[in-house]
């Protein structure tokens, strides 16, 4: 089943919570505004690129002031590079969750409350029922009494008193 029956409740997330040990995969409270390795890079990346263009119109200055200031291009454009380098580097090969985090936080949980895990429960066992017999319609009436039953029992008990 994929749904609970009654209420339509995913049951995807409750196997991972039971996998989970009462947390889900991923999910750290505590990690609110960590970021994936990923976006790091790319963050990183971008700061390089923007202050390497900042750079820029300073070197282009100096450089009009006086024409030996134009060795100031290379550090520039070798900080443009390595931005560059480190956008696509993440983009293309970080880690896009930041999974370290979340395991890292599930072991240390796990430390702090060490009764909190418990392992799944055993696999369901039956026994099966051999002497099981069909159940008494109850909705049937009972026989009546017979009308002379109760008076051939009062000449019984007459006779026997005298």
């Amino acid at each position: 089943m994929r749904f609970c029956s009654r209420c339509g409740f995913p049951l995807a997330i409750v196997t991972q919570l039971v996998r989970g040990g009462g947390a889900l995969e991923g999910f750290d409270p505590e990690a609110k505004g960590e970021l994936s390795p990923r976006q790091k890079g790319i963050r990183w990346g971008l700061i390089l690129m923007i202050v390497s263009l900042l750079l820029v119109p300073l070197a282009a200055l100096m450089t009009a002031m006086k024409s030996d200031f134009f060795a100031l291009f290379v550090p520039v454009l070798t900080l443009f590079a390595l931005g560059l380098g480190r956008l696509v580097h993440a983009y293309l090969l970080a880690q896009p969750t930041p999974t370290e985090i979340g395991k890292s936080s599930a072991v240390k949980r796990n430390k702090q409350l060490p009764g909190a895990y418990a392992p799944p429960l055993p696999v369901g066992q039956s026994i099966p029922a051999t002497t099981w017999k069909q159940p008494v319609n109850t909705s049937e009436m009972a026989e009546p009494v017979s009308v002379t039953e109760n008076t051939t029992k009062l000449l019984t008990d007459e006779t026997e008193g005298s």
